[in-house]
């Protein structure tokens, strides 16, 4: 990281949902092309279908995808950060997705994060409930969401509309740390980087939740309302990334409640689907039909561009979404960009 409150430029990958053995390696290829400062992976890390109690299953799922040829040309040149998702840390070899709640192998899945995944966590607690952690570069803190910690209460089981108080993505003592990020980062005149590895804006069809929507903030609407408020409350800036959707997607605040931009990053290597299509300024591509199966496999991310001038207060983000996919062009390209730039 480069030093804490010098005016810099840094240069993030940011992309999500791949597989351990690609069908085409084109979006990592892209992204060693482009040689980023390091790039950030916001979860479904492989798709295992063995996660169980026993760690050894969560301790060889990371062997497999850390030494597949992708991640392993990223580490060549630079770090790949990394937050976990639905596939990531709970058992997945059902014929439907199964979201993670507070069950026993999120739990061994945590334990075997703390034993050999390189990155902090910022929770006191013991154990600790959850991966969440921040960093601080130039004048940008980088906010790493837990969205998979075993705070997060069930929304299916009690069949919770959206917008109930009852349930919270990420329990009270993450909120309570994300709070006092957002607080130190209005402190230090700070952009905040908020990683989430899944979507942000729209709202979830319920009560009762469909599967496949529980796990996204659309179904927490009440904490993600409270989260947005807070920071707007303190005048914060903040830019939201993430993953999960398979599909690229980008809004400069109009759909988010209190005007917080956000993009979609990925898939690096799977079929496309997306919920809350119509939550966002920019989708892509379009009108991808839920369920309709592998529509074309993606090789999709987005490049963060993060850039201060010296003796200057403002800092622009510039997100270019790069599509991969041979079967849309020969050759890499930019499909949209979004520029934003707040005065700190």
């Amino acid at each position: 990281l480069q030093a804490v409150g010098v005016a810099c430029t840094t240069r993030i990958a940011v992309g999500s949902c791949g597989q351990s053995a690609p069908t085409n390696p084109a979006a990592f290829q892209d992204i060693v092309a482009w040689r980023p400062d390091r790039m950030v992976h916001l979860g479904d890390f492989g798709y295992p279908k063995n996660l169980t109690t026993d760690i050894t299953t969560h301790l060889d799922n990371w062997s497999v995808n850390s030494s597949a040829p992708g991640p392993q040309s990223v580490q060549a040149i630079g770090c790949m950060d990394y937050i976990v998702s639905d596939h990531d840390c709970n058992d997945n070899g059902k014929s439907e997705n199964r979201a993670t709640f507070n069950d026993s192998i999120t739990k061994v899945n945590i334990e075997a994060w703390r034993r050999v995944v390189p990155a902090r966590m910022a929770d006191t607690e013991s154990p600790q409930h959850g991966r969440w952690r921040s960093d601080v570069e130039g004048n940008v803190r980088y906010v790493k969401l837990d969205t998979r910690s075993i705070d997060k209460t069930d929304n299916t089981a009690t069949s919770t509309d959206p917008r109930s108080p009852a349930s919270s993505m990420l329990g009270p003592v993450q909120l309570a740390w994300l709070e006092r990020e957002i607080d130190h980062a209005v402190q230090g005149r700070q952009l905040i980087v908020l990683y989430s590895d899944c979507a942000w804006n729209g709202t979830s069809p319920g009560p009762p939740i469909p599967v496949t929507y529980c796990d996204k903030w659309p179904s927490y609407i009440y904490e993600r309302d409270r989260i947005s408020d807070y920071a707007a409350s303190r005048g914060a800036q903040m830019f939201i990334v993430f993953g999960d959707s398979h599909g690229l997607q980008q809004d400069d605040g109009t759909n988010e409640k209190n005007g917080f931009a956000s993009i979609c990053c990925g898939p690096l290597d799977m079929e496309l689907h997306m919920h809350y299509q119509d939550s966002y300024q920019w989708s892509y591509p379009h009108d991808v039909p839920e369920h309709a199966g592998p529509y074309r496999f993606a090789q999709q991310y987005q490049r963060l561009t993060i850039t201060q001038e010296r003796d200057s207060t403002v800092i622009t983000v510039r997100a270019d979404a790069r599509d991969c996919s041979p079967a849309v062009a020969g050759t890499p390209f930019t499909v949209r960009t979004m520029t934003k730039s707040y005065t700190l």
